[in-house]
């Protein structure tokens, strides 16, 4: 009985273990694509200041200056507004690695508590098993004497 309560622990631990491995796994997968996406954004935001140099360039040569600023208020709100989209795009992936991370976590908590459950009820079991066989053991030895009594009465 107390070896067969030792698998099961034993086994739940595993399971819990190994379980956990699995959850930390996913959550270094989930830091390193963050990592590298990160990484882009950061590149793509410094590549911009070279375009804008390079336009710049193209725009000194316009005749008129009005020309000119009307031509670099249009790419700074161009400039703009491709900032704004990586930076919304970056939230999203960041909501969506959270949203996903939070997911893992419940699920983890659930899977958990379910086996916390199991445990209760098996331990259950083996109690009363084991009260079960106390009280098989007892009939047996009132039996027993019994048997005794009566080969000594023959």
């Amino acid at each position: 009985m107390d070896q067969m309560m030792q698998d099961h622990r034993s086994e739940m631990s595993k399971l819990v273990e190994a379980h956990t491995r699995t959850l930390e796994d996913e959550r270094k997968s989930a830091e390193e694509r963050y990592a590298l996406l990160k990484k882009d954004y950061d590149f793509l935001k410094c590549s911009f200041r070279p375009y804008k140099d390079s336009v710049l360039d193209d725009n000194n040569c316009s005749k008129t200056k009005e020309d000119q600023e009307r031509c670099l208020k249009k790419q700074l709100l161009w400039l703009k507004e491709q900032l704004n989209k990586s930076e919304a795009e970056r939230k999203m992936q960041r909501k969506a690695f959270q949203s996903e991370t939070a997911e893992l976590h419940a699920s983890f908590k659930v899977e958990l508590e379910d086996m916390k459950t199991q445990l209760k009820e098996k331990d259950m079991t083996i109690s009363l098993l084991r009260a079960a066989l106390h009280e098989i053991q007892e009939e047996l030895n009132i039996m027993m004497c019994r048997l005794s009594e009566l080969g000594k009465g023959l």
